[in-house]
């Protein structure tokens, strides 16, 4: 439990964000978002590797974008954003 409070502590807000929101409203946020970073905010790329349209895709980064602050031409905050999202995603493994 001690190295999940200290996983949460290292995240970005905007990753805690967006897990709490899937959490609490059924949705896939997290995992779009994640997608779409790791494909270097590629939309086609992205919603390939989702399996949905890229019309889907840029629905939900309109959502996504009303729940972050995140500024996505930041390269700092975009890999910490990146990195804290790896560090959710896995954190049971740790």
């Amino acid at each position: 439990m001690q190295h999940i409070a200290e996983t949460r502590q290292l995240c970005s807000e905007d990753a805690l964000t967006l897990q709490s929101y899937d959490n609490r409203h059924d949705t896939n946020y997290f995992d779009t978002y994640y997608t779409y970073l790791q494909y270097d905010r590629n939309i086609v790329r992205a919603s390939q590797a989702l399996h949905i349209h890229r019309n889907t895709l840029m629905y939900r980064l309109d959502k996504i974008h009303d729940l972050i602050r995140l500024d996505e031409e930041n390269i700092p905050q975009r890999i910490h954003m990146l990195m804290s999202m790896m560090l959710l995603q896995h954190q049971e493994k740790f």
